[in-house]
């Protein structure tokens, strides 16, 4: 899967301004984005990038800023890269741990989930892949028919696989991350979990308890609907990988669906939203 590199410039308030253009880039189609010191970098995939959008972007952007940018064509892209050379385990909370296969840890933990991601995104580091983790210690997984939509790394098949769901499919449209959502079943020893590589048109005829999709807002509102008609009554659809400002939208998407809000987190601008059918 081929991407296109966007590193912008940014001559002043970069870290606002890098803010408020990871938001606004999220809603054409960018997913992926990186910041230091000198640049601020974005990735979308080929099929998806439009540049007369990107150009309008920067056209209409709500503060002053001088911001310029170059595209370049990269292939696929190791979003793990950097802390992937020094992961060794990340504390979700005081009883559950993601832990690389080879990692000491200074305690023992309740819920140890182990991954060894590659080119893959779900590590539980980032903000949203915390929240959606933390939330599913809120609920009751006993017996549960379980959907990991857009899963990464399967961290979250994992987890819901260790609080006690009976089956859970779990599904990437990435080559990368189905390989890799398979490996890490296996290094956890998980046999109730199928890896499934496509998009949402896979979803048929299932029912599922339970939904967690940690994607994008575009794909999310694009998909809603399919995730409502596989949801069992009484369900719960769990959804991140969106901003703060973007709840509204989440929310409105859902209750036009028949879908009850029952909950709302944020964490460094980045929010989840549980619904019930």
């Amino acid at each position: 899967m081929n991407y296109k590199e966007v590193e912008f410039t940014i001559e002043e308030n970069q870290e606002l301004v890098s803010d408020i253009l990871a938001s606004l880039l999220g809603e054409i189609g960018f997913e992926s984005f990186l910041s230091n010191n000198e640049s601020f970098l974005a990735y979308c995939q080929t099929i998806f990038f439009d540049e007369k959008a990107l150009c309008q972007v920067i056209d209409d952007f709500p503060i002053e800023a001088k911001i310029s940018f170059s595209v370049r064509d990269v292939e696929q892209k190791n979003w793990n890269e950097t802390w992937e050379k020094d992961f060794t385990f990340f504390e979700v909370n005081e009883n559950c741990v993601v832990r690389h296969p080879q990692a000491n840890l200074p305690k023992k933990y309740d819920y140890e989930i182990v991954v060894e991601p590659k080119m893959a995104f779900g590590s539980g580091y980032h903000e949203t892949t915390r929240l959606v983790m933390n939330q599913m210690f809120q609920m009751d997984f006993s017996d549960a028919n379980v959907l990991d939509m857009g899963c990464g790394t399967a961290v979250l098949a994992i987890l819901a696989s260790q609080l006690g769901a009976k089956n859970i499919t779990a599904i990437d449209i990435d080559e990368f991350s189905y390989q890799n959502a398979t490996h890490n079943c296996k290094l956890n020893t998980l046999s109730k979990v199928e890896v499934l590589l496509g998009d949402s048109s896979l979803l048929q005829n299932q029912q599922f308890d339970v939904i967690l999709a940690n994607i994008n807002r575009n794909i999310l509102l694009n998909d809603m609907e399919r995730y409502v008609v596989v949801l069992a009554k009484n369900g719960k659809l769990l959804l991140s990988g969106f901003y703060s400002e973007d709840v509204e939208i989440i929310c409105a998407k859902a209750q036009s669906l028949g879908l009850k809000k029952t909950t709302s987190r944020c964490d460094n601008n980045w929010a989840l939203v549980c619904f019930e059918k």
